[in-house]
């Protein structure tokens, strides 16, 4: 299982590859904010950085103890799951979805429609860890990523790897 301090949050993206590598997990997930730039060019950095905290906190929540978020850069999280794919994927999909059940709300209370995009793989059946194991799956999710784009946004698609 994953290893955690206190939270299912890591610190930053070091924490998050670094604990990808040294254990073995099962899947993992990258999200990422559909057009985050236009919400920084239409309503200024610090917007974007209070909805970059509420997207952590929602994935953090709907993840909850399940898998251990990080964040990526940018606009992109990552999170890592050590149960069996099927309910990783499960968990997955409704992280997306649970953005389409309340928007962000502006300070003066304006709402925002904010939604997240995800790239889902399974890790090979039978690798060891390390860091070519997470750099393949790791490749795949952000595939799988850029598919969920290209379809429309606003959903998880999931990228099968083949047997090591």
């Amino acid at each position: 299982s994953l290893k955690r301090s206190t939270s299912n949050i890591a610190s930053d993206e070091y924490a998050w590859f670094a604990a990808a590598e040294s254990q073995a997990y099962s899947s993992l997930a990258i999200f990422d904010v559909d057009r985050f730039k236009l919400i920084n060019d239409h309503h200024g950095h610090p917007v974007g950085d209070a909805v970059l905290r509420w997207v952590a906190a929602r994935l953090v929540a709907s993840i909850g103890s399940c898998g251990l978020v990080g964040r990526l850069g940018g606009e992109e999280f990552g999170v890592l799951f050590d149960m069996p794919n099927f309910l990783a994927e499960q968990i997955a999909r409704r992280a997306v979805e649970s953005f389409f059940l309340a928007p962000f709300t502006l300070e003066g209370g304006p709402q925002l429609a904010v939604r997240v995009s995800a790239g889902f793989a399974h890790c090979p059946v039978g690798s060891a860890v390390g860091r070519d194991v997470v750099a393949l799956a790791y490749e795949e999710a952000d595939r799988a990523l850029y598919e969920a784009k290209a379809a429309g946004r606003g959903r998880l698609v999931t990228r099968l790897l083949p047997a090591a």
